[in-house]
């Protein structure tokens, strides 16, 4: 989890509301705004199982068949952490901009 000024905080969850057909759970980044009492799910395109999630997230080092994903997000809240300090004054609109691809860049080669 970051945190900037004890105003902002990012981390990774599983989002437990609802399962997949799969049975799997979507694995978001959640970020807190704490000056407005606001936080906002982001998905991250990743689903687990709650024992899987465990064993990926919250081990200090993940055995060896979860080390990639573990890479992954950390990579997801690190960009998510450099995102919210390039931002003068914090908004979701603005993190918005900085953290989601468009939809027609994600079907653009170059």
């Amino acid at each position: 989890m970051i945190t900037r000024g004890n105003e902002v905080k990012a981390s990774i969850n599983l989002d437990l509301r609802r399962a997949k057909k799969d049975g799997r759970f979507p694995v978001k980044l959640y970020v807190w705004d704490g000056a407005a009492q606001i936080g906002k799910h982001y998905s991250t395109g990743i689903a687990c199982s709650t024992t899987e999630f465990s064993d990926v997230w919250e081990k200090v080092k993940p055995r060896k068949e979860y080390q990639e994903l573990r890479k992954k997000l950390d990579r997801i809240l690190r960009k998510a952490e450099q995102s919210i300090d390039e931002l003068e004054t914090f908004s979701f609109e603005a993190l918005d901009r900085l953290i989601t691809t468009p939809k027609g860049e994600r079907q653009n080669v170059f």
